[in-house]
Parts: structure tokens; C-alpha cells; sequence
């Protein structure tokens, strides 16, 4: 942040610090899904663990949302039928059509 005059102490409070907020909320989205070339690549940052322990996420895309959950070793994802992902699951890369399940 750049004042008018350097001498004069100047006080803006929180505010530089808001890209960390951004940041951490992107981080954390991206363990769920990120794209990359106009697709989307779901699960890569999450471990088998986390998906036999259960896991839910509702991920806003611009086409709309999609809903990814696992529940005692079955996992869904659905919410904009006829979309095509990736899914990464076990480090191998699936292309699949929403709605979609599988066992781990």
C-alpha cells in the first residue's frame, strides 16, 4: 500500500491480509476439483482414507453444482447430468458422464 505521504504513519487495519483468506479457500477447493483445459478434474487431492471415511462436497461450477460424497466405500457424483469429468481416484484418471458411482 502506497500513501501520499511515506512519513505520515498510515493504519488499513486487516485488509492486506484478505488474499490469504482467498488463497486457503482455493487451496482447499482445488483438493476437491480444479480445471485445467476446460475440464474438470475431481478427487485428486483426495486419499483413499478420506473417501472410505466419507466425504461431501458441493462444488460450484458455472454450470451449476455438483454434489461429490462417499459413503461406506461408494461414491456419487451428480447434480448437472450429461456433465463430463475427471475423476482421480487411486491416481488413475477416469473419464466419466454425471450422474456417476463407483465403488472404491
Amino acid at each position: 500500500v502506497v500513501f501520499a505521504d511515506e512519513k505520515e504513519p498510515g493504519f488499513l487495519g486487516d485488509a492486506p491480509h484478505g488474499w490469504v483468506a482467498s488463497d486457503f479457500l482455493r487451496a482447499m477447493r482445488s483438493i476437491a476439483i480444479y480445471e485445467l483445459g476446460g475440464e474438470y478434474f475431481i478427487g485428486a487431492g483426495i486419499k483413499k482414507e478420506m473417501w472410505l471415511s466419507g466425504v461431501t462436497f458441493n462444488l460450484v461450477v458455472p454450470e451449476g453444482i455438483i454434489k461429490l460424497k462417499s459413503i461406506n466405500g461408494e461414491i456419487s457424483i451428480d447434480g448437472i447430468n450429461g456433465l463430463e469429468v475427471c475423476l482421480i481416484l487411486n491416481n488413475k484418471f477416469k473419464k466419466v458422464t454425471l450422474p456417476y458411482k463407483t465403488l472404491i
